[in-house]
């Protein structure tokens, strides 16, 4: 039973960290694209360039970080947090609000269980960096 735990929050932190790195790939190298294939009118219009490429530094660190299961409960908070306030800042925007919904919705069954139960055994650093220092 804990080998399937395991399993399946290593399945949630990897997928995460896929849709995370999706997004700040889609954010930082094709802006413009994202913008039309979204059906969004404009690309955060109201939030200056250096706060959109912060953003999507933030979502790209935050999927590393994840994939590697490095603080996986605080990292998956903060890619939640962020997320949801990127889609905030779209919503005005956005056309298509079922899909915004749809993937703040599996973003937050994906994190929901890392931030319950932790990363699970196949991480680099089990506990946090307490044993390192």
């Amino acid at each position: 039973m804990l080998q399937l735990l395991s399993t399946t929050l290593f399945a949630c932190r990897f997928f995460l960290a896929a849709i995370f790195a999706m997004q700040a790939i889609d954010g930082l190298l094709l802006p413009s694209m994202t913008a039309t294939a979204h059906g969004r009118i404009g690309f955060l219009p109201h939030v200056p360039h250096f706060a959109q490429s912060a953003l999507f530094g933030l979502l790209l660190t935050i999927s590393i970080w994840l994939l590697f299961g490095v603080r996986s409960r605080v990292v998956a908070l903060l890619g939640i947090v962020l997320s949801i306030g990127y889609a905030t800042q779209i919503s005005d925007a956005s056309a298509h609000f079922d899909i915004l919904f749809a993937e703040l919705g599996l973003i937050a069954a994906l994190g929901l269980p890392l931030i319950a139960f932790g990363g699970g055994r196949w991480a680099i650093y089990q506990r946090g960096w307490g044993n390192l220092l």
